[in-house]
């Protein structure tokens, strides 16, 4: 049952189907969902797909080019290979600056103007700021907490907390005084720093900056505020970069069609979530670099 599942096989549905009708004499499975209907409120998932700058676009290329699968026969330096070129694109897509390093005293206007996903965000801020409540914005790279801070202080007056693995205060602390403060207010955290035992329910938005390779750690985070004790609706935020002028591209279009490595990235994990719902407990959560070389 395994391979075919977790590989998407034709008949993966189906098997799928046997597999669970075989297990359940003998097994209970209970999701937070299920289990938790009706203390949690609903979540609303929303994606927005963001068009890159022509530098941006120049630079993607640049990268793409320059990537040589076959410059080392040895399986382990390849895959280091794959994954440097990945993370290179994942960061470009986030914010040119986090590759060439001159985020330092930029200005808040050059910022917004250099990446297109960081504008919308800062849209969809203002949009949360009129109904008064609070975000969450995750992203792994710690310039990029740096930058959106800047930009979120500068456009709204609001002096972010961030927790990432930096942080040496009490966490909890910080928490507190986020959740307490009233009105609008945004938290900027790594996913992985974030962790399990924090409730952030203050938050009803949670805004994906960037992106996990593993569903559980993305859900896990979301969590913070999707938990026992929130009491608002919470909506969970997607901006997903796309190449210049691709608008909504269809679900795994080839790269050859203009897909970006942001965009292969939410297929992946949407998969795995599938996954999760479905079957017991799958191995292998964790997306691998292979997925990605026909990007590249």
């Amino acid at each position: 049952y395994e391979t075919p599942i977790m590989t998407g096989a034709p008949a993966s549905q189906q098997l799928t189907d046997e597999l669970i009708e075989t297990i359940r004499p003998v097994f209970l499975r209970r999701t937070k969902d299920e289990l938790f209907s009706k203390e949690l409120p609903p979540s609303h998932l929303k994606r927005s797909f963001i068009p890159m700058t022509q530098t941006q676009f120049a630079k993607y290329q640049e990268i793409v080019r320059s990537f040589d699968l076959n410059a080392n026969p040895d399986p382990s330096q390849r895959r280091m290979v794959i994954l440097a070129a990945l993370q290179k694109l994942l960061q470009l897509c986030s914010h040119p600056r986090l590759l060439d390093g001159s985020s330092e005293m930029a200005r808040t206007k050059d910022l917004l103007r250099e990446s297109p996903k960081l504008s919308d965000t800062i849209e969809i801020l203002k949009s949360i700021r009129k109904s008064g409540e609070k975000v969450l914005i995750f992203t792994t790279w710690h310039k990029m907490q740096r930058i959106l801070r800047q930009v979120i202080l500068e456009e709204f007056g609001v002096n972010a907390p961030i927790i990432n693995g930096e942080i040496k205060s009490s966490r909890q602390a910080i928490v507190d005084q986020f959740n307490q403060t009233p009105g609008f207010h945004v938290m900027i955290l790594s996913p992985k720093a974030a962790g399990i035992g924090l409730n952030i329910t203050g938050a009803n938005h949670v805004i994906h900056y960037s992106r996990e390779w593993n569903p559980a750690i993305e859900n896990q985070a979301t969590g913070r505020a999707h938990r026992i004790g929130q009491k608002k609706i919470v909506s969970v935020y997607y901006p997903i970069t796309v190449l210049p002028n691709a608008g909504l591209v269809a679900r795994h279009q080839l790269a050859s069609q203009g897909i970006t490595v942001e965009q292969r990235l939410d297929m992946l994990l949407e998969d795995k979530r599938t996954l999760m719902r479905n079957v017991v407990v799958p191995n292998g959560l964790e997306i691998q670099p292979e997925a990605f070389v026909d990007l590249l």
